[in-house]
């Protein structure tokens, strides 16, 4: 059977950028993202073929069924019936959001099986047509985060959460936690907060690639460099200089206390989905659900809206800048009233 793995992934984004049909190479964890969605929908075309013949050797069954019976051969109604089938979280079906990305990953794994022939394959020219079309699942998709019912918490309690936890921060978790609310209620970033990587010095900065994230020491205090993030293409390198000074201290202690290399990871082997799972489990152990860092960054947008003059704009533009967005994107999805 043939499997598409990380690899194979990856060298179908290498032919495309030497033709120059993209101009940087998605990141490590699109490239994962891509190949565990295209190993988890292919298992719900295996299962059928062992559901036919329960008495057939497992690994002969497996080896019959290649990828092309699917990805190559397959319709439209039944790829995307086995996608919105999948399982997400406690044994709900998936969302919308994580349908488009199974639909996403499916068109990788096409272009990545027919490199050359791709755009006459039929399953290939449907999903782009599921996509796009004007009721399509991007424009569903769309519209579900505009429509949200469920109301943002109040951004006081939260604050006063975060408050009563960094007044107890003794152990490492603790100390990593605090500073990672305080970055998220201070700044719209997305999750490339967990990727972190600190560089002492502005020499050390100047030889970096600028393919990741950085926390960077000069002579003026620290500031972050964002590369590696959804709209990279677009907004290129992010800076944003840290003027806050309880953060650049706490910062600078938790650097020194761990003993933090110039070139190693900022919170260790913390994920995004770590990072993430982790946050959530916070507010809810204090009785507030499904806060996540995007709740956190809704609630500072909102906040800086609802305390901005009519007359200005300065600070609904540096959000955007920071968070790595248009102005308009801001508005329509990540603002909206309680």
């Amino acid at each position: 059977m043939t499997i598409i793995g990380e690899n194979d992934i990856r060298e179908m984004y290498s032919k495309r950028l030497e033709r120059a049909e993209i101009k940087k190479m998605p990141s490590e964890a699109t490239i994962k993202k891509h190949a565990s969605n295209i190993l988890n929908l292919s298992k719900q075309f295996y299962s059928i073929a062992e559901d036919e013949n329960p008495d057939a050797d497992p690994q002969a069954k497996f080896d019959n069924t290649s990828m092309e019976d699917w990805l190559l051969k397959s319709d439209i109604d039944n790829v995307f019936d086995k996608i919105k089938k999948m399982p997400g979280k406690n044994g709900n079906p998936i969302g919308l959001s994580a349908q488009q990305s199974y639909l996403f990953s499916t068109l990788v794994g096409i272009r990545t099986l027919d490199f050359d022939s791709f755009h006459k394959n039929n399953l290939f020219i449907s999903i782009n047509k599921l996509l796009k079309e004007e009721k399509g699942l991007t424009q569903q998709l769309y519209e579900h985060k505009r429509s949200k019912s469920d109301q943002l918490p109040d951004y006081d309690k939260i604050q006063e959460l975060v408050n009563t936890h960094l007044a107890d921060n003794k152990t490492y978790a603790h100390k990593r936690l605090n500073l990672i609310l305080r970055i998220y209620m201070q700044y719209p970033f997305r999750l490339e907060v967990a990727d972190l990587i600190y560089i002492k010095g502005k020499k050390e900065y100047k030889k970096l690639d600028k393919t990741k994230n950085y926390l960077v020491k000069d002579s003026k205090g620290l500031f972050f460099s964002f590369n590696d993030y959804k709209t990279s293409d677009t907004y290129k390198e992010r800076v944003i200089r840290i003027e806050n000074t309880l953060l650049r201290a706490r910062l600078t202690a938790f650097i020194k206390e761990n003993e933090i290399s110039s070139g190693e990871r900022l919170w260790s082997d913390l994920s995004r989905n770590t990072m993430t799972k982790q946050i959530t489990k916070f507010f809810s152990d204090r009785d507030i659900k499904k806060v996540t860092p995007t709740t956190l960054t809704k609630l500072l947008i909102k906040k800086a809206y609802d305390n901005m003059p009519e007359e200005t704009r300065k600070v609904q533009q540096e959000l955007a800048r920071q968070r790595g967005h248009s102005i308009d994107i801001q508005l329509q999805v990540y603002l909206y009233e309680n």
